[in-house]
């Protein structure tokens, strides 16, 4: 049975606990049946997507984790209270030609059953019996009602040894991953962030270690990137040719890690988990390279973990390979959530090189930091961005989604990293053991990286025609701890100098 939620009998306001203060707030927009909340362009995309065909939906996916078992009926009480206070999780999505946007339910109509669901309640799960189901459960032709709104989540009460697990799936439709990130946080017990400044302590280091440049509610500015004239000059133009052409440049080839062809979509996936690896080496190891940052240490490891598999598993020789990430195009300050409170998508694509080429791992080092560097300064992403919404409206559903699909497909790999808290959380009083997220989506392979509680480890999610994720993941550790030998054997490792 459901629990019972705060709802007035008319649809009214909803009293609810602010997660951040813990201070008790009612909101007044519970509940505002049939009230619209207009949808960005990004959204939109994937709702045509999402028209057109289930298997070209987008769903970020996480697992946490619990070091004991679960009270069913506490847990999906204290969710459900904490989810519905965001107008995305309580309406409808509505997807036409020229527009999308959100459209609120009562909360007497939600089916909450649905939304919050139990699975094995007589077994006790391993991990990899979890995975299973997760990529059984994510296979199915409709994985969520597009009557009802676009999220579900499943308890695990009990696994195997002793622990329990909470699977979150919600629609990218909602909102992007740095948004889906700030959902967590909202579900996040209000004893360990009673107030601003203890919430802040928990997510200090989010700035540094997220790919797509996440800047909200970090504790001071990040030094100015200094660079030259001319290259700052390079960097625009080529941007600027990039997002324009973003549509007509050739795919990386065919690989056992990459789909024929950019239209392939599968609902098959394989997914992996690595092992975690420790934090303070991680800042140890960074801090040992002149202006590193921890982002650039974790896409030395990936391209590292993936040549490896490369070089066991692809016997022809691999020509150039490209990895796309999400940008986040949120101003500098700006929440994560709307202005209603809801998760939403603000983002881009963004490109780099796979430098599966090189001498040694320094200079495979200086090659990333120079790559990504060059991506935070490039205007690629808004480009492409701003030529999609006006492109967009005069092309034919399959049309506009053929060119999504074509810009996000272009890539080998896409690759995302998320800070999550940095010290040990609980939701409804059940401390959060670990935590990965996958995205489940039309792309051939996936690599989501995430830290959490001074350990980070990475999420694999592939397509089942594709190689075996777990010949990725064996790497991630055991990469990490050569890398880690060699690096610090050297003593300070100083930037190379360039006249540009």
């Amino acid at each position: 049975m459901a629990p019972k939620l705060s709802a007035k009998p008319d649809g009214g306001s909803v009293t609810v606990v602010n997660p951040h203060f813990g201070a008790k707030e009612t909101n007044s927009k519970k509940s505002a049946r049939g009230k619209r909340y207009r949808a960005s362009f990004m959204t939109h995309v994937l709702g045509n997507l999402a028209r057109e065909s289930d298997a070209k939906c987008s769903y970020v996916v996480g697992l946490l984790f619990f070091k004991e078992r679960l009270d069913v009926e506490k847990v999906k009480t204290n969710v459900l209270d904490k989810l519905l206070d965001m107008p995305r999780f309580r309406s409808k999505f509505v997807s036409k030609h020229f527009g999308a946007y959100f459209e609120e339910l009562a909360i007497e109509d939600l089916d909450l059953d649905y939304h919050v669901q139990v699975a094995f309640e007589d077994e006790n799960p391993t991990r990899a019996d979890i995975l299973s189901y997760l990529a059984e459960k994510m296979s199915q032709k409709s994985i969520l009602d597009k009557s009802k709104p676009l999220w579900q989540m499943v308890i695990i009460p009990e696994m195997e040894d002793g622990r329990s697990c909470l699977i979150t799936n919600i629609s990218h439709i909602i909102g992007d991953g740095m948004s889906q990130v700030e959902v967590l946080y909202r579900l996040i017990d209000e004893e360990p962030a009673k107030t601003w400044e203890q919430f802040e302590e928990l997510i200090a280091d989010k700035n540094e270690s997220s790919i797509e440049g996440q800047d909200v509610r970090a504790k001071g500015k990040r030094p100015k990137q200094k660079v030259s004239k001319f290259r700052a000059a390079k960097i625009f133009i080529g941007g600027v040719f990039g997002g324009v052409f973003a549509v007509f440049g050739r795919p990386d080839p065919k690989t056992s890690l990459k789909l024929k062809t950019v239209t392939t979509v599968s609902v098959e996936k394989r997914q992996a988990l690595t092992e975690r690896i420790d934090m303070e080496k991680l800042k140890e190891l960074k801090s040992n390279i002149e202006g590193a940052t921890i982002n650039d240490v974790l896409i030395v490891l990936l391209t590292i973990c993936i040549k490896k598999y490369f070089d066991e598993h692809d016997k022809k020789k691999i020509g150039k390979l490209s990895a796309s990430f999400p940008i986040n195009l949120r101003a500098r300050g700006q929440d994560n959530l709307d202005q209603y409170g809801s998760p939403h998508n603000v983002w881009a694509y963004g490109m780099m090189p796979l430098h599966l080429r090189y001498k040694n791992k320094i200079e495979l080092i200086w090659k990333v930091k120079k790559t990504l560097d060059d991506a935070k300064l490039s205007p690629n992403p808004v480009v492409q961005l701003q030529l999609g919404k006006m492109v967009a409206p005069i092309l034919p559903l399959k049309a506009m989604n053929g060119v999504a699909l074509n810009v996000a497909n272009k890539a080998t790999v896409q690759l995302s990293n998320v800070a999550g808290p940095g010290k040990a959380v609980s939701i409804a009083g059940y401390t959060i053991d670990e935590m990965a997220f996958q995205l489940f989506s039309p792309l051939g392979l996936y690599l989501g990286i995430i830290s959490y509680n001074g350990q980070v480890s990475c999420s694999i999610n592939a397509d089942s025609s594709l190689g075996d994720p777990e010949e990725i993941a064996k790497h991630w550790k055991v990469e990490f701890d050569a890398l880690y030998d060699e690096v610090m054997s050297q003593g300070e490792i100083r930037r190379p100098r360039t006249c540009f």
